[in-house]
């Protein structure tokens, strides 16, 4: 038997035979064997290049070989755990369930180095990642840092461009808006110096030409007048009529207005303008509605006669829609002329090159019983349906049963009941009981009045006039309180999207109709051109005298200047004689004549009176 090795000393596991020259492979000396394998390996690839260990591989070698960190003092510990249950194996003679369980614990220690090895490589590598972690945190943050403080500046000069880019534009705007302004001034300018010098014309043709009124400025009409023509743009009247209508009238506003609405949205066409709804509507004394919409389009599309007969049948059955009136005064009438006469109101129309049936009714002011005798004319009140036709013939005249008139707008005036004759309200609505006569102011009405000398006004109790006259200081007092309130009244045309029509100073009557040409200064006869006939008397004034003769005997007798004949042989604005007159001819015009004299002229046969 061989001598145990001495104490420090360490046999290698590949050159430990068990005694007898017999080699006993057992699973203990097979996994030492192994793991001196591995330790060796490991050592020769940690060790220096081209170095190699010499001798054999003892304790001591294997831990100087084994690299230190802070995991190698288990790991050695370990290992130095697993050599010794290796060389006790192999030295002592150990029975098969021991060396069993000293495999197990040589296995358990590998595997624990395996974990422990991977173990220190998770580690390191965590380690490496967690600095790796912090290094490109720390470039993020700085980066983040850097960007924002870009970002920040670029915002401020991005605000700061805005700003400027805002005051620009609107200092552009308002360039643009002066641009403008001159440009349309200098337009006019140029408009008015071509006018002038194109249309320049002599003074007699200009007193004698036609005006034209001058269209006001939309910029210089009542704001209550535009409001109130977009107002009444997006109105429509519907009347009722029936029991159907009855119960219509008998509901709420609200209900109305959602009903109608209701009826709009289910009528289907193309033109049919969007987001068309009812906003208002109101009830009238003569039981009708006035339905506001929401714009101007809408109130036309729904005037349509389709839509129109589609939205009343569906509304309440027996309603129409009725366009609004235009009321004339239409003064000097020849009272041959019918207003109830169908046939007369369309000779009117063809006369004035109206529309058919664009009268819709007319009537007489003042009540035919109560005319004269010798009346030959009257004013009349006529109702057309066209703005733009009532217009026309406010500014052009019309002509009926051949006599030219010229109509006026009917402006709003106070409301007074016919029954108790005071203000505000109709005969319908009177809470009196009885009838005031408007002559006497008794309790009576005014057509059955018996003592007509008898004058008294209700109104202001004042015994000097009636309670229906117009100069009465109530009504006075009243009407300047409703033109104030309708400042329409001091328009001559009803307000419409013409410019024209807006203005508040009639133009004038023209002169040819003011002054007829036939009594113009040039249509007058001449001196020497219309000679009383022969055996005719001179004429004579009225103290006897003829036109040759002076009464007085100092000379000729002058009676104006357009009795002063010119010479054809002087200039142009000079005067003849040495006090500039000429005098007069012995003879003095027809229109100088006395009474006499014209019928005398009458019995010769000459015409002209």
């Amino acid at each position: 038997m061989s001598k145990p090795p001495s104490k420090g000393e360490a046999l290698p596991l590949a050159n430990m035979r068990p005694p007898g020259g017999r080699t006993h492979l057992t699973r203990a000396a097979t996994a030492a064997t192994s793991a001196n394998k591995v330790l060796n390996t490991k050592t020769v690839k940690e060790s220096p290049v081209g170095k190699e260990p010499q001798g054999p591989m003892t304790e001591s070698t294997v831990a100087e070989n084994r690299p230190s960190n802070d995991t190698s003092h288990m790991v050695s510990t370990l290992q130095k755990i697993a050599d010794a249950i290796a060389l006790i194996a192999v030295k002592d003679n150990v029975d098969r369930p021991t060396r069993k369980s000293l495999d197990k614990v040589i296995s358990f220690i590998q595997e624990e180095k395996e974990k422990e090895r991977l173990r220190e490589a998770n580690l390191k590598a965590s380690t490496e990642d967690s600095f790796l972690r912090k290094r490109i945190r720390a470039d993020l943050v700085e980066m983040y840092n850097s960007l924002k403080k870009q970002l920040d500046s670029i915002q401020d000069t991005l605000n700061a461009t805005l700003e400027s880019t805002g005051k620009l534009l609107k200092d552009t705007e308002g360039v643009a808006a002066a641009t403008r302004d001159l440009s349309g001034k200098v337009g006019k300018i140029t408009d008015t110096a071509d006018k002038i010098a194109t249309d320049t014309s002599k003074y007699r043709d200009a007193v004698l030409s036609r005006p034209t009124p001058t269209p006001t400025l939309r910029a210089n009409t009542d704001p209550k007048v535009l409001g109130d023509l977009d107002r009444k743009a997006r109105q429509i009247l519907v009347e009722l009529f029936g029991t159907e209508g009855d119960s219509t009238l008998g509901k709420s506003l609200t209900d109305l207005a959602d009903k109608a609405n209701e009826v709009i949205s289910e009528i289907e066409d193309s033109g049919k303008p969007k987001d068309i709804k009812v906003e208002t509507l109101f009830k009238t004394h003569r039981q009708a509605l006035v339905l506001v919409l929401n714009s101007k389009d809408a109130a036309t599309w729904i005037s349509n006669p389709e839509i129109e007969i589609a939205f009343t049948k569906a509304f309440s059955e027996g309603s129409h829609i009725t366009a609004r009136k235009y009321n004339l005064i239409v003064p000097r009438i020849p009272i041959t002329f019918d207003p109830k006469d169908k046939k007369h109101l369309h000779e009117v129309e063809e006369a004035n090159g109206l529309r058919p049936n664009e009268i819709t009714k007319a009537r007489w002011i003042k009540p035919t019983e109560r005319r004269r005798l010798d009346q030959t004319h009257a004013y009349a009140i006529m109702t057309l349906s066209s703005v733009d036709s009532a217009n026309r013939l406010i500014r052009d005249g019309m002509n009926i049963c051949n006599a030219r008139v010229r109509p006026t707008k009917q402006k709003r005036e106070p409301v007074q009941c016919m029954k108790c004759r005071k203000w505000g309200h109709y005969v319908c609505e009177c809470p009196a009981d009885t009838d005031t006569c408007g002559t006497c102011g008794e309790p009576h009405r005014t057509n059955t009045c018996p003592n007509k000398e008898k004058i008294f006004c209700v109104s202001c109790g004042d015994k000097s006039h009636t309670s229906w006259d117009r100069t009465c200081p109530e009504f006075s007092r009243r009407c300047a309180i409703q033109d104030e309130r309708n400042p329409e009244n001091a328009m001559p045309f009803f307000p419409t999207e013409h410019d024209w029509t807006l203005t508040a100073r009639p133009y004038r009557i023209p002169l040819d109709e003011r002054f007829p040409g036939v009594y113009t200064v040039n249509s007058l006869p001449t001196l020497g051109g219309n000679h009383p006939p022969k055996g005719s008397r001179p004429p004579r004034r009225a103290n006897g005298a003829t036109a040759s003769q002076n009464p007085q005997g100092r000379g000729p007798q002058r009676t104006g200047s357009n009795l002063i004949p010119l010479s054809h042989d002087r200039e142009e604005g000079e005067l003849s004689g040495a006090d500039g007159h000429d005098e007069l001819a012995s003879d003095a015009p027809f229109y100088n004549w006395t009474k006499e004299d014209k019928e005398q002229h009458q019995l010769n046969g000459q015409k002209g009176w």
